[in-house]
């Protein structure tokens, strides 16, 4: 993509869930296309979209709240979108803890939780207290708005996995694995036209 368009990527969350809020990624791309967003691309049916606009000014809270109501507005419902910008994924993807520790071999299970904000230091050191009692093996790193975990049985069987949600961290929150993150920085990046869909 051109470096003098900015370049977003959104992480939506509970869409084609359990056949709930259902959107067909070439709809989404059309719709957001339609508001003007270049290079709309998407990845999975999970919801994560690569756009880019030559609007400046625009930052990632018109983008989250540009593509949240315009899928209220194309498909009827309301979804939970957090925003990310090529700099920052690129920077969060460099300040990988476990890079050097050996710890994350498998990168599927090594989790980024996209926060809406910080939460609270208070709750920061609550959950990191329970999670070392309930889960020993695992590891949480919390960095700003984004948390890293690594969950060594895999996220399903762990129980601190489960602390890592909106009721306990009272911000919103969205999880995606490391492959897929790098993955979406490389379509940040590349510029091209492909998509990561299975529903074309």
């Amino acid at each position: 993509m051109s470096r003098s368009r900015l370049v977003f990527i959104a992480f939506l969350r509970g869409i084609n869930v359990g056949g709930h809020n259902i959107i067909k990624m070439q709809d989404l791309r059309e719709a957001l296309e339609r508001h003007a967003y270049k290079s709309v691309r998407t990845y999975l049916q999970s919801g994560n979209v690569v756009l880019a606009t030559d609007d400046q000014d625009h930052t990632e809270e018109h983008v989250r709240d540009d593509i949240a109501s315009t899928i209220h507005d194309t498909f009827g419902f309301d979804v939970s979108v957090i925003v990310r910008s090529r700099d920052e994924l690129a920077d969060i993807i460099s300040h990988d803890p476990y890079r050097s520790t050996g710890v994350a071999a498998l990168a599927k299970w090594h989790i980024i939780n996209f926060l809406s904000e910080e939460p609270d230091q208070a709750i920061v050191d609550n959950i990191q207290t329970k999670a070392h009692d309930i889960s020993p093996k695992d590891h949480i790193l919390f960095r700003g708005t984004e948390i890293h975990s690594y969950h060594a049985e895999g996220v399903i069987k762990s129980k601190a996995a489960k602390l890592l949600t909106d009721k306990h961290l009272r911000v919103h929150v969205t999880a995606r694995n490391w492959n897929t993150v790098t993955k979406l920085l490389a379509m940040a990046d590349d510029g091209g036209d492909d998509n990561g869909d299975d529903d074309e």
